[in-house]
């Protein structure tokens, strides 16, 4: 694999999906969204612990995965991180983003459980 194309990581979804990130697409991220410089951590939690997933409208192997961030420094851009996969592409991250948005007008196909509620005893 070639530099452009090395994994900066890869790492399992709720609904155990492997999902990858390559430094050509961490790239494009950073290009079009500067914000995410150094956030590879965000982007790989929002992955591994989404609160929502949602199916693409337009393409059925694409899902958009949200998680609300604690970076006060993202805050000004937005208080979740969205991250686009493609799964025909074995679970490549397309882009991600900072966005006041958690969800889409589509096919919710993963919700974060609740925790549970602690029972005053």
């Amino acid at each position: 694999m070639s530099e452009k194309n090395k994994i900066i990581f890869e790492t399992i979804d709720p609904m155990q999906n492997v999902i990858f990130l390559t430094s050509d697409r961490f790239e494009h991220i950073t290009h079009g969204h500067p914000e995410m410089f150094g956030e590879e951590k965000i982007i790989k939690l929002a992955v591994e612990d989404p609160d929502n997933v949602y199916r693409d409208k337009d393409f059925d192997t694409t899902f958009s995965y949200f998680k609300q961030h604690n970076s006060v420094i993202l805050r000004t851009y937005g208080t979740n991180i969205k991250v686009v996969v493609d799964r025909n592409l074995q679970g490549q991250i397309k882009t991600a983003y900072v966005t006041n948005s958690n969800k889409e007008k589509t096919e919710n196909v993963y919700k974060k459980p609740k925790a549970p509620k602690e029972k005053n005893t």
